[in-house]
């Protein structure tokens, strides 16, 4: 998960609604669709000649470590999960019931968390699987935090401390950063004795640049990969297989472009209208005028605003978004997010 991690152009449609659209499979034309427009929906407006969706995803170096394409994914796939947690894990018991992405845990009096993937077993475990493509020096506190966070939303009033969930946290780091050089680190906890204690929350750390000949490691290079049409583990190239050469894939490829815009735009809004009501508060209170509360929020969100939308198209730029995308998404000038590139690659 990238911590606060695409106008009309590559694969976006409206934001009315209208429009729709997304692009055809990767090179291959698996049903008699290649370098033009797959429209989702009936009565829509076709655009030609277009990008293909994947070609576009290869340009921008996407792997499955990026969240545009592990959120569509692993979304829904409770068999392909379970495949994973259980060479992480050891255990090849773990049925997967429910998977969910994206999910985000609010906390009113504190941090809140957006979570990559949440997943749930029959025994009644909860999952974490975070897809980390920076580098990240405090991964121990997020792990911990993300795992905290999950035990304070499934324990409910009146449970007791023997009946906690069993709540598990993988990180799959891109990078390999905190595995120690090994494919799997699962980090435990023991007394002064030597005596391992068993804590609810585990946590387990995968080094995504070792990939060896053991199906986790196989999974681990699938991830790193930008040939989406050559995946070595079974479940994972029958799931590209899916995304890549069925209207249906497609579909949900270009539904999750859509949400992903949506969502950055709410958090823009949303930090900026937060940020800006702080601010906002301490200017007007320092006025002390009958009047400066309300001038001194107004002009503490529009500052809000700004900066908070600079984070964002400066993470965009970073991420290898298109300048048109960025415009689309942010509402920023294009000549203005130029400027801000050629600053970053000066700097």
């Amino acid at each position: 998960m990238v911590d606060r991690n695409d106008g009309k152009l590559d694969g976006v449609g409206r934001p009315d609604g209208e429009v729709s659209v997304t692009m055809a499979a990767d090179l291959t034309p698996c049903d008699g669709v290649n370098d033009r427009v797959v429209v989702c929906e009936e009565n829509v407006e076709v655009l030609a000649p277009a990008p293909q969706w994947t070609c576009m995803a290869l340009q921008r170096g996407l792997t499955l470590f990026s969240d545009l394409m592990s959120r569509v994914f692993f979304h829904g796939q409770n068999e392909l999960v379970a495949h994973l947690l259980r060479h992480v894990t050891g255990d090849q018991s773990i049925v997967i019931k429910e998977v969910r992405t994206q999910v985000v845990y609010s906390n009113v009096n504190g941090r809140s968390a957006q979570l990559d993937i949440v997943a749930r077993d029959t025994k009644g475990t909860i999952y974490d699987i975070e897809v980390q493509s920076q580098r990240e020096k405090s991964l121990i506190n997020r792990a911990y935090f993300y795992g905290a966070t999950l035990l304070m939303n499934e324990v409910k009033a009146g449970t007791s401390f023997d009946e906690f969930p069993r709540v598990c946290v993988v990180f799959l780091l891109e990078h390999g950063e905190g595995c120690n050089g090994q494919l799997v680190e699962r980090m435990s906890m023991s007394g002064t004795s030597g005596t391992r204690v068993d804590m609810p929350v585990e946590i387990y750390f995968v080094n995504g640049a070792l990939q060896d000949e053991s199906v986790l490691g196989t999974m681990m290079g699938d991830m790193r990969s930008c040939q989406l049409r050559r995946f070595k583990d079974r479940l994972f190239r029958e799931r590209m297989d899916v995304l890549l050469c069925t209207g249906i894939g497609r579909r949900e490829m270009c539904e999750a472009e859509r949400i992903w815009i949506e969502e950055i735009r709410d958090e823009v809004e949303a930090d900026a209208l937060k940020r800006g009501r702080e601010e906002g508060e301490a200017t007007g209170l320092k006025k002390g005028e009958a009047n400066g509360l309300k001038k001194g929020r107004e002009e503490g969100r529009e500052e809000g605003r700004e900066e908070v939308m600079r984070d964002i198209v400066h993470s965009m730029i970073a991420q290898k978004f298109d300048d048109r995308i960025i415009t689309y998404t942010t509402g920023m000038p294009l000549a203005r997010i130029q400027a801000m590139r050629h600053e970053m690659q000066l700097s």
